[in-house]
């Protein structure tokens, strides 16, 4: 069969790249003649010649109708930063290009229920229609969003209210959905409707609405393996899909009455026992209330033995608490849990320890790639990240420290194996004591890679670990002896006789290792890395010029312990002497 002429087809793709008014029946049934074989020139090679006689449409016609079904944009890609579906209107555009290239396309296209089954609200209600019934009895496909760019490129034949209720009322075929409405009650008419074949759903409301709770398709969605509701009030009471794999709920600023109580929320998942995936973020600053004896009633432990990933947003302290204290999950591989205002102490959320938060710890302990722990008045910051998961705790409390102090008393033996903390305190206050820190400190005894961008009030405590030796039963020991690389990036919260002691302890010579019974003598560590970003002193004697001369030469210095060490106690005695200690 010989291919079509590359500049007629040129010209007909041009001339129906744009929507035509016209119904869809007219634009698709063009004339046969609009296709005929071109002439050949025989003057040309013969590589040219045999190029001609080979097309795509020599293929089986199977073939060449997966080909031409594939090249359709039929997914719209949900944009992470504003929610809008995008890259909608192109589905038709692409069916009527294709169709236009060669009468074989266009009869495959026309045959095909296949290709009719993808409705976007971007067409006119005639095309809508038209569409429909080409699909025949297959399985149907709703996409629609917000006319983001009316004002600029305002749409003619856009009609909201016709295609959701054509949606609605097609719900019984539909196989797939993606709805963006700006208020909520615009997209009950589809969350009502019965949908017994819908794979998956998301349906995006921007305000909410609607004050009463709605029935989740009325009760027939039996094949919905993924869900996406945001801002859309349901029935929790009434359980979830069976065969749900992946869901999300996104409230945002709801009133409190269309939230789950903790234990609707529970129950629903319990009939999902295929679900992996698990997001829910309520409202903030808004919860259903639960009280604290609450928590100490004894209830069945929901098992969700396919879930993997647990994201909890939004609730209470008391509120996480309970949904930790009642599932249970065996490959749970990511849990994120965010408590952006609470009056509930931590200790709510730590004691009794919950089974579920425990082994999510534990678990990516065991090979563990980074551990970050922010501490401030207010807030607390945990996240770990390791070969068997990833944990990221982020809690707004009033007494954050309690969670350092947790973390010492419940996992003594998997924090020995932490090689690298990076520690940010935000703590003003240098009268605190930090109990809780201290703890979890001294059980990092392992640590070799420690990063510090500022510590603020809690200076005191990291100057202990790092310069004081403390008695244990054997003898005088240091603090993490195996402290390789060190960066400090706050050393205007540090005096000049703590930088003294951090230079007797990493920079003083062993030429002289006798024991006395005087002053303990200072040994250096093998130190390989040492960044002193934002160095400051105070109290000392000399110039703010020589300040900064040191500030510049010892930004960072890497290499070998003795290098590293060699360059360090140089420049620090030429500048600032001796402070009474070795050199």
């Amino acid at each position: 069969m010989v291919g079509p002429d590359p500049e007629r087809c040129i010209t007909r793709l041009t001339e129906s790249s744009s929507l035509n008014p016209l119904s869809a029946e007219k634009q698709f049934l063009a004339q046969e003649d609009a296709f005929d074989p071109p002439t050949h020139n025989n003057s040309g090679s013969r590589f040219q010649q045999d190029s001609l006689l080979l097309t795509i449409n020599d293929l089986p016609l199977e073939l060449i109708t997966q080909i031409l079904y594939y090249s359709l944009p039929r997914k719209a890609i949900l944009d992470r930063v504003n929610r809008c579906p995008c890259h909608l209107g192109q589905y038709l555009n692409s069916l009527r290009d294709i169709a236009s290239v060669c009468a074989k396309w266009r009869s495959i296209i026309q045959s095909v229920p296949n290709f009719w089954a993808l409705i976007e609200s971007t067409i006119t209600p005639d095309e809508m229609r038209y569409m429909i019934s080409k699909s025949g009895k297959c399985a149907l496909e709703f996409k629609h969003t917000l006319d983001v760019n009316a004002k600029v490129h305002p749409r003619k034949s856009f009609d909201e209210p016709n295609f959701l209720g054509l949606a609605g009322s097609n719900m019984s075929r539909c196989s797939s959905l993606m709805i963006q409405v700006q208020y909520s009650s615009q997209a009950a008419c589809i969350i009502e409707s019965p949908a017994p074949i819908l794979r998956e759903a998301a349906v995006i409301a921007h305000k909410p609405d609607i004050n009463e709770q709605i029935t989740l398709f009325n009760g027939q969605a039996g094949e919905l393996e993924s869900l996406r509701l945001d801002k859309i009030p349901i029935r929790w009471d009434l359980g979830l899909p069976p065969r749900l794999r992946r869901v999300g709920f996104f409230y945002g600023n709801a009133p409190s009455r269309s939230l789950p109580h903790p234990r609707e929320f529970v129950s629903a998942l319990s009939n999902c026992p295929e679900i992996e995936i698990v997001h829910y973020t309520g409202t903030y600053g808004r919860y259903r209330g639960l009280d604290l004896a609450e928590l100490e009633v004894q209830e069945p432990m929901v098992q969700l033995l396919a879930l993997k990933e647990l994201g909890v947003e939004n609730m209470s302290m008391a509120e996480c608490s309970y949904v930790l204290g009642r599932l249970w999950a065996p490959v749970l591989r990511k849990l994120a849990l965010r408590v952006n205002h609470s009056n509930d102490p931590v200790v709510v959320l730590l004691h009794p320890p919950r089974r579920l938060l425990l082994e999510s710890i534990r678990r990516t302990l065991l090979q563990i790639n980074r551990f970050e722990f922010k501490v401030g008045p207010d807030h607390a910051i945990l996240e770990i990240s390791g070969v068997n998961g990833h944990l990221d705790l982020r809690l707004q409390c009033p007494d954050s420290d309690e969670l350092s102090g947790w973390l010492a008393e419940e996992f003594p033996l998997e924090l020995l194996s932490v090689p690298e903390l990076r520690l940010t305190v935000s703590y003003m206050d240098h009268d605190s004591e930090f109990q809780g820190l201290r703890k979890f400190l001294e059980t990092l005894s392992n640590l070799e890679r420690l990063h510090c961008p500022y510590v603020k009030g809690a200076s005191g405590v990291l100057a202990e670990h790092l310069m004081l030796p403390y008695q244990a039963s054997d003898g005088w020991r240091w603090h993490w002896p195996g402290l390789k690389r060190l960066e400090l990036g706050d050393w205007h919260n540090w005096d000049g006789q703590a930088l003294a002691m951090l230079r007797e302890r990493y920079g003083s010579s062993r030429d002289h290792e006798h024991l006395t019974d005087g002053p303990l003598k200072w040994y250096p560590s093998p130190l390989t890395s040492l960044d002193l970003h934002g160095l400051r002193f105070r109290n000392l004697k000399h110039t703010e010029t020589s300040c900064s001369s040191l500030e510049r030469n010892l930004l960072r210095y890497e290499g070998s312990s003795s290098e590293v060490m060699k360059q360090w106690n140089q420049l620090f005695v030429e500048e600032y002497g001796d402070f009474g200690g070795e050199s």
